[in-house]
């Protein structure tokens, strides 16, 4: 097929759906049928698992926005760098020996984290955690060799290759639950579906040209705020489900992650949002462009949030919502701090998207790593006194300072931009 069939923005934004709403079924949906099938504390175990998904973004942090800025700043669709398998190369190997320190620190958190029944403790569970701990080596070098895609604008591609892997993986857990193959089967069918979007990047990467003009080589020191600004963001926003573990039985677990994994699909589907504009945003350098569609998107965020905390608090699902082990949700401090934490998530990720494409130097960066690290201990400092509620305060707080910091930078940059007024003429 064409290449240029998939610079098509309609192309990227139906592929971009189908992955969002495929990955929402796989992640969100999936987990009462698991729960019905193999037993409230088999599924929470693999919500405990696979709560170490985003360890992969993190270690893809420091490279993959520089990379993908750097090619589509080189003028539209074109060859690949000359020296690109090299430094490719050299990305994948150093993010695999830190993903896999990290893997085994998310072990040992596992381990001693002290989560009663929902522990990964028997045999067939760590046997699970491994299988897809290798799978997210597989998906760690896919994403890096689908930079090459994204840098020349072939989103539409990109996102391609997600859904069918996303569609694959669903189909494969399916399987393997029906086959009584419990959680190695799990592990196992997100292995195959890794490996066979592996297997199709390495095929696309291939078949692009390489241009005559290489690279500059990448430099530790070019990547550590970003690295760190994502280590930060996942504290922030992916650490709440093992925390919660301390507060919640195993079968209200696996209703908490319910939950927070639906709220977090919206600040993936912003996320999505935010990719499929980052090059342009790029390309083009205006400020003013992205705020404007920033404030249109959580606009709507804000009017989908509100909804849902209408519905809930019409009492309407009160029963359902006891009979799903997710009684929590009855309780309106904790429905308002989830609505309110998903919404300041949202903003914070989509903002910081914005600043990374428009702002050379890069300032607000490190403050808001700082910040989001310290929403962990926060959020067990405040929920050892008032419990879940407690948990999730501390997480909106934390989102909040970082918003004020994006604030600040943003206005800094508008007013560094702005026209000055004429001098008046000396009376």
């Amino acid at each position: 097929m064409n290449p240029a069939w998939w610079t098509h923005p309609r192309v990227a934004a139906l592929a971009a759906a189908a992955f969002f709403l495929l990955e929402a079924v796989q992640g969100i949906v999936l987990l009462p049928w698991l729960r019905l099938q193999l037993g409230p504390a088999v599924a929470a175990s693999w919500v405990l698992i696979t709560a170490s998904a985003p360890l992969v973004g993190l270690m893809l942090a420091g490279r993959l926005q520089p990379t993908i800025r750097a090619l589509a700043r080189q003028g539209g669709p074109g060859g690949l760098p000359a020296n690109w398998d090299l430094l490719i190369q050299s990305w994948t190997r150093w993010s695999g020996a830190g993903l896999l320190l990290m893997q085994l620190a998310f072990v040992l958190v596992m381990h001693l984290g002290g989560f009663g029944p929902a522990a990964v403790s028997a045999p067939e569970g760590w046997l699970a955690a491994g299988l897809y701990g290798l799978g997210q080596h597989l998906r760690l070098q896919a994403f890096a060799g689908m930079a090459a895609l994204t840098g020349q604008q072939q989103t539409g591609r990109e996102r391609s290759y997600l859904a069918l892997t996303s569609a694959l993986g669903l189909a494969a857990l399916l399987l393997m639950t029906l086959a009584g193959l419990g959680m190695p089967g799990l592990g196992l069918a997100v292995l195959l579906a890794q490996a066979a979007l592996l297997f199709g990047v390495r095929r696309a990467v291939a078949a692009m040209p390489r241009g005559s003009v290489p690279m500059a080589s990448f430099r530790w020191q070019d990547g550590a705020g970003l690295t760190a600004l994502a280590v930060a963001g996942f504290c922030a926003s992916g650490t709440d489900i093992l925390m919660a573990g301390h507060w919640l039985p195993a079968a209200e677990l696996v209703g908490y992650a319910f939950a927070s994994r639906a709220l977090t699909a919206v600040v993936a589907l912003c996320g999505l949002w935010a990719q499929l504009r980052f090059p342009r945003w790029c390309s083009e350098a205006r400020l003013s462009a992205g705020l404007a569609e920033l404030k249109g998107l959580m606009s709507a965020i804000a009017a989908g949030l509100v909804l849902a905390a209408c519905v809930l608090g019409s009492g309407w699902l009160e029963a359902p919502l006891h009979k799903a082990g997710a009684g929590f949700l009855n309780d309106g401090v904790v429905q308002l701090l989830l609505l309110l934490g998903a919404w300041l998530a949202c903003l914070t990720a989509t903002w910081g998207q914005v600043l990374l494409a428009v702002d050379v130097k890069q300032r607000f960066v490190w403050p808001c790593a700082v910040l989001a690290l310290a929403a962990p201990p926060m959020a067990w400092l405040l929920g050892s006194h008032w419990g879940l509620a407690g948990m999730l305060l501390g997480y909106a707080a934390t989102h909040l300072a970082v918003a004020l910091v994006l604030a600040r930078r943003t206005m800094q940059l508008l007013n560094s931009t702005a026209p000055r007024a004429p001098a008046r003429d000396a009376q």
